[in-house]
């Protein structure tokens, strides 16, 4: 594993009705601890909602609490997701990792019901920051945000490599596939681009993610990134791992770079 994202970015000039979404399972409980209590400083002003993927992280909500005061913590319904997103932290097997994780499909879909949620439309946006995230710098989520309303709605950075190194084939072709009804919201989103092009897409990082509410790119984004997330043949198709495929993150460049081309710093 690389070195964990941050944000070093300047403040924004002004507060924003922001909520900032997160989760975490046991063993990342440490660093999510860390990122909540920076998180108090750097942006007071920001609610957090943090997605309990165990019941270890759920049972130690008060020390995320005392971290920070605008926290609340959510078990995760997995009865509301498919089977396969549900994260299984006693399988410890390399060739698991994938498996143990939910194929990362559980993140796309929790930022989703959260962005439609009753209580959205009284917020200007949602964040989403990895557990793991440093943050640096004051107002760094609502730099954030000021960047996602220049890009259109919608803003993240951007990792090591490119789209064709960490998108696996089959998550191209169940995308791109103009017959299937699952890929019909990714189809609004990917408009004309071609697969070839994914040699030059830089990767994003999935880790940071800046969503305008109202606006019409992150509804279509959200919309395609949860439709590839609710099925298992394009979040994590047969022949995908880790070693060739980065779940969440390669579903979110495709659609981010085909909308408009860079969205990420």
């Amino acid at each position: 594993m690389g070195p964990a994202p941050s944000s070093a970015i300047p403040p924004a000039a002004s507060a924003l009705r922001v909520r900032v979404l997160s989760a975490a399972t046991a063993d990342h409980f440490n660093s999510l601890r860390c990122m909540v209590s920076t998180l108090a400083t750097t942006d007071p002003s920001a609610e957090v909602l943090v997605f309990a993927l165990d019941e270890s992280v759920a049972s130690r909500d008060a020390a995320l609490r005392a971290a920070n005061p605008r926290l609340r913590v959510q078990p995760v319904n997995w009865s509301a997701l498919p089977a396969f997103a549900r994260v299984r932290p006693a399988l410890r097997a390399k060739r698991d990792e994938s498996l143990r994780a939910g194929h990362y499909a559980w993140k796309p879909l929790l930022i989703s019901r959260e962005a439609a949620s009753r209580e959205a439309p009284r917020r200007d946006a949602t964040v989403w920051l990895d557990a793991e995230h440093r943050l640096r710098g004051r107002g760094v989520v609502g730099e954030l945000v000021r960047r996602a309303r220049a890009a259109g709605g919608v803003f993240s950075t951007r990792s090591a490599g490119t789209a064709a190194q960490w998108t696996h084939e089959g998550m191209i072709g169940r995308m791109y596939n103009r017959s299937a009804a699952a890929a019909a919201p990714s189809r609004a989103v990917l408009g004309r681009t071609r697969p070839a092009r994914l040699a030059a897409w830089p990767n994003c990082d999935a880790s940071t993610l800046a969503l305008v509410h109202g606006s019409s790119a992150a509804r279509e984004l959200l919309e395609a990134w949860s439709a590839c997330a609710r099925d298992l043949s394009c979040i994590a198709p047969e022949g995908s791992s880790r070693a060739n495929h980065r779940q969440d993150q390669a579903a979110l460049t495709l659609l981010l770079q085909a909308r408009s081309g860079l969205l990420w710093a």
